[in-house]
């Protein structure tokens, strides 16, 4: 708690992020202890969205590092601890100030290939998640040939995915919409940053 209320202090964020204990957050996360868990998720979520400029300096510089922490996040056993850091995720890439992250991340294979196998959860609520992260990788202005090779290997399943998903809440022509936007996307019509 009283680390949480130090990340709202631009100097004193910059501290904790330099120290090599920052990292221990992500073990502290996936601890068995609901409170534990919840407090250090709270105090990371806290120090990655409060000083925003000093962050997307950080995620660049500390890019690699950063990405193999919170991807035992994303790789946990535990739901609510994968819901919340892909809602943490998504949050931190479509933020201006880390507009450089974004890119490094989209462009990255093993983020496209995670995201993708979350996408097949068995939970609809982090299907959702994963897929508008998803569309980090599509709204990407300069995607590598690795990326879009993936895309275009698995464009069918992947509008497949969107019928399904969006047949759920959605009515036929907003899913075909849907689906016909995801496809030009995958495709290379639409190569801005619209997310």
């Amino acid at each position: 708690m009283m680390l949480r209320e130090c990340s709202r202090h631009e100097v004193l964020t910059k501290t904790i992020l330099e120290m090599d204990h920052f990292h221990n957050l992500f073990h502290y996360v996936q601890e068995p202890s609901f409170e534990i868990s919840a407090d250090a998720f709270l105090t990371l979520k806290g120090i990655l969205l409060n000083c925003k400029p000093l962050i997307g300096k950080y995620l660049n510089s500390n890019y690699e590092r950063f990405i193999t922490s919170f991807q035992m996040l994303l790789n946990s056993e535990n739901y609510l601890i994968r819901r919340q850091a892909l809602r943490l995720m998504h949050t931190l890439l479509t933020e201006p100030l880390n507009r450089s992250f974004a890119q490094s991340y989209a462009s990255d294979v093993r983020n496209l290939k995670q995201v993708m196998s979350m996408m097949k959860d068995s939970s609809h609520g982090i299907q959702v998640k994963a897929f508008e992260t998803f569309q980090i990788f599509l709204a990407c202005p300069e995607r590598p040939a690795s990326v879009s090779h993936i895309l275009a290997k698995n464009r069918e399943k992947l509008l497949k995915f969107v019928r399904e998903l969006f047949a759920v809440e959605n009515g036929e022509i907003e899913t075909e919409a849907k689906q016909e936007e995801i496809k030009q996307r995958i495709d290379r019509k639409s190569s801005t940053w619209r997310i």
